[in-house]
């Protein structure tokens, strides 16, 4: 015979859903406001020139160099942290938010696909863009093609007789297939590395990008929110809902443009073999949890959070570091369980492959003022490489160099609109003295430098080596400064030089220079090792160094490797 509750095991169990109740509503009101805040950034960056916007952006910018100075960090100050921040906190709330009608309508697969047909878009805007010379955003054409690849999936589902996965196979294969087609055709012709639209990157989002994601994150949540009781009826009972002349077929083509757009804004930071993560595995983990489906909405758009900050090796939170997240029944809990810590063992063991050994300043320095080799020495400020969001305006490698006397040496780029205008107001061949570089990060005071202008420039070239043939890129308007046997390009805009046209385009040979110094990471090997009598990966400072030991965390769990040698 079983045994009664009694009053006390019932006051205690609405005690429990009491608090689970409160502590969900505070996650997700921390959520809200931090969405919120980042929404506010995005729109005073985008309004900074503005008279009233440009007090709030100075006070912005002065709370984040406040939190800087609180936490020991070197992130809060620089917009274009904020901008990766922004863009990965809005993912984390509308993605969750689509995919938990997503999963529980048994279409996760939808988000694969929508993710393909995105990329067909991006393959159509890049071919566009090289057959016209049009300079728009290729996230545009990827959401309008995004779209209409929903409304044809929806479209097959609703007129053929297929089971309801097969218009998706078809989508996915399909739009997969035109992409490729695409940007086979355009090899050579487009110049454009697709590899960021597959992988994303979280550490170089556009305003463009952050600002597009903050329009389509208030499209998806005001979307959801004003259909919410229908598409919860769709969701778990669509014939009823027929029954009851709603209209199913309006509210399923909502619901799929919503994770076009949703897939289109969260491909910038995640790429299309990611995206559909992020709409199925906060769900599925929250469903082993919740009680029910508005509950599951809740720890979904909470575990979404957990996902982006967790996964920002910058972030100094505690869940940062390695994880291996498993999703089974609970008849095989302990298994998964098991086999979860013996994947997350074998990596641990295995840590030490991915050490990597950096060049000291000093020893860098060193090492060129005694090259005497035909080849040039080349030096990687790596973590400066305006491609992965540094500011491109460190000195500290330029001033060890022009301390050491190093000459014959040329340095791609420094980061300097000022600089600029100081040069190009007083032309070439002039002799003019700044305070170069050194204006934004924390990498090194303005240099005072001495020197005269040898060229000006729009600072436009053409790529010539292995990678991103044929694209046009640009520095913006710049100067080449002679600086005491340094040539010195000062840039009005943050570009990565991994291409050697970016020193013949301005003049200078690179094969001929004993010292080259590139604000590059890792995409300059392919044109500039075959060049190189030796490279060295410089450990200067920098907003980017994959060193992360180079930082100060303290929240992060401990000992955390490599932040600890064990």
């Amino acid at each position: 015979m079983s045994e009664r509750p009694t009053p006390d095991d019932g006051e205690r169990s609405r005690r429990d859903r009491g608090l689970r109740r409160t502590a969900e509503l505070a996650g997700i009101g921390v959520t809200g406001i931090v969405a919120v805040g980042m929404l506010g950034f995005v729109l005073l960056y985008w309004a900074q020139d503005l008279p009233v916007a440009s007090d709030l952006y100075a006070g912005f910018r002065s709370f984040g160099r406040g939190m800087d100075a609180a936490f020991g960090t070197n992130v809060f100050r620089h917009p274009i942290m904020w901008q990766s921040m922004a863009t990965g906190v809005l993912v984390g709330v509308v993605a969750p938010l689509v995919g938990s009608f997503l999963v529980h309508r048994e279409m996760a697969l939808i988000g694969e696909t929508l993710a393909h047909t995105a990329f067909a878009g991006v393959a159509v805007g890049i071919l566009v863009t090289s057959a016209t010379g049009w300079n728009g955003s290729l996230l545009l054409v990827a959401l309008v093609v995004g779209i209409l690849g929903a409304l044809v999936v929806q479209w097959l589902t609703e007129r053929t007789d297929a089971y309801g996965d097969v218009p998706i196979a078809i989508m996915l294969s399909g739009s997969f297939a035109v992409g490729t087609l695409i940007i086979s055709y355009g090899d050579g012709l487009t110049g454009v590395n697709i590899q960021g639209y597959l992988f994303g990157n979280l550490a170089v989002v556009t305003p463009d990008g952050a600002r597009l994601m903050g329009a389509l994150s208030i499209i998806v949540v005001a979307g959801v929110a004003l259909t919410y009781k229908q598409l919860l009826f769709i969701t778990f009972d669509e014939q009823a809902a027929r029954v009851a002349r709603l209209n199913v077929t309006g509210y399923n083509t909502l619901l799929v443009v919503l994770t076009a757009v949703v897939v289109v804004g969260a491909m910038q930071v995640l790429g299309v073999i990611l995206v559909a993560a992020m709409l199925v595995v906060p769900v599925a983990a929250a469903s082993q949890l919740a009680r029910s489906f508005r509950e599951t909405m809740y720890l979904s758009v909470i575990f979404g959070q957990l996902s982006v900050l967790g996964g920002f090796a910058y972030a100094d939170v505690p869940e940062a570091g390695f994880s291996v997240v498993g999703v089974a029944d609970e008849s095989v809990a302990t298994e998964a369980a098991t086999e979860c810590a013996d994947i997350a063992a074998a990596a641990a063991d295995r840590r030490h492959e991915f050490d990597r050994t950096y060049t000291s300043v000093d020893d860098a320095v060193a090492e060129a003022a005694a090259w005497d080799r035909d080849d040039p020495l080349v030096l990687a400020d790596i973590a400066d490489n305006p491609g992965g969001g540094s500011a491109q305006d460190g000195t500290v490698l330029l001033e060890a160099l022009l301390d050491a006397g190093v000459e014959d040496a040329a340095v791609a780029a420094i980061y300097d609109p000022a600089a600029v205008d100081v040069a190009a107001e007083a032309g070439v061949g002039e002799r003019i003295t700044v305070d170069l570089g050194g204006h934004t990060e924390a990498n090194g005071d303005p240099v005072t430098v001495d020197g005269y202008v040898r060229l000006l420039s729009d600072g436009t070239y053409r790529n010539r080596g292995p990678m991103s043939t044929g694209l046009e890129v640009s520095f913006g308007r710049t100067a080449v400064l002679a600086i005491d046997g340094i040539d010195v390009i000062v840039a009005a805009h943050r570009q990565q030089p991994y291409d050697p046209e970016a020193f013949r385009s301005h003049g200078i040979t690179p094969e001929r220079r004993r010292v080259l110094v590139l604000k590059s990471t890792v995409h300059y090997r392919a044109a500039f090792e075959p060049i190189a009598g030796g490279v060295r990966e410089v450990s200067a400072p920098g907003l980017c160094s994959p060193d992360l030991s180079s930082f100060t965390y303290q929240h992060v769990r401990r000992p955390m490797y490599p932040l600890d040698p064990e």
